[in-house]
C-alpha cells in the first residue's frame, strides 16, 4: 500500500483532533486516582466528539476530492473513536486499579471484617469511604438491608445477604467482627 503525504497529513490532523477534543472535554483535568463511571462517561463523550469531528473532516475531504483520503475507509472515524475509548479508558482507569492494589498491599495487618447495615445510598457511601481509606483497617464483607428486593444482589462487588433479623446468623457465617 502506498503511503502518500496527503494520507499522513490527514492522520496528523486526526491525532490533533483527538488531543483537542480530550482537552476541551476535560479529560486532562481529572484526578484519575479516584476515577468512576462518571469519568468513563466523560471519556465516552470525548470519543464521540472525536468520531464526529473526524467524520466531518473526512466528508469534507471526500467532497473536495482529496485522492489520498479515499484510502481511509468511511468507518475509520467510528473505529478510531472506539479504539480511543478503549485505550484512553484503560490507561486512565488502570491508575485507579493500580492505586487500589497498592493500598491493599500497604495494609500491614489483616483488616477487620465488617457488615454494613443498609444497602441504599448511605451504605454505598460508607462502602466507598472505607475503600478509599489509604490504610484500610476495615474490610466490608456483606450488606444487610430490610428491603427484600435487594436480597442476593451484589452492590459494588459486595453481596446483600439478608435482613436485620438474620444479623446474628449472618455475622457468624461471614465471620465479621463489626457492624
Amino acid at each position: 500500500m502506498k503511503f502518500d503525504r496527503g494520507l499522513f497529513l490527514a492522520l496528523s490532523v486526526f491525532i490533533l483532533v483527538k488531543f483537542v477534543c480530550l482537552h476541551l472535554l476535560g479529560c486532562y483535568r481529572r484526578y484519575w486516582r479516584f476515577a468512576s463511571t462518571e469519568d468513563l462517561l466523560q471519556i465516552a463523550s470525548a470519543c464521540a466528539a472525536i468520531s464526529l469531528s473526524e467524520s466531518i473532516i473526512l466528508s469534507v475531504a471526500y467532497v473536495y476530492g482529496q485522492s489520498d483520503v479515499h484510502l481511509l475507509p468511511r468507518s475509520f472515524p467510528i473505529s478510531d473513536g472506539l479504539l480511543t475509548f478503549v485505550g484512553v479508558g484503560a490507561a486512565r482507569l488502570s491508575v485507579t486499579a493500580f492505586d487500589k492494589s497498592a493500598r491493599q498491599r500497604r495494609s500491614v495487618s489483616s483488616p477487620e471484617k465488617v457488615v454494613i447495615y443498609g444497602a441504599g445510598n448511605a451504605g454505598v457511601a460508607l462502602l466507598d469511604a472505607i475503600r478509599q481509606n489509604s490504610q484500610p483497617t476495615l474490610e466490608p464483607v456483606a450488606f444487610v438491608d430490610d428491603n427484600p428486593k435487594k436480597f442476593d444482589l451484589k452492590i459494588r462487588g459486595i453481596s446483600v445477604l439478608g435482613a436485620r433479623k438474620q444479623l446474628p446468623e449472618l455475622c457468624d457465617r461471614s465471620m465479621q467482627s463489626e457492624l
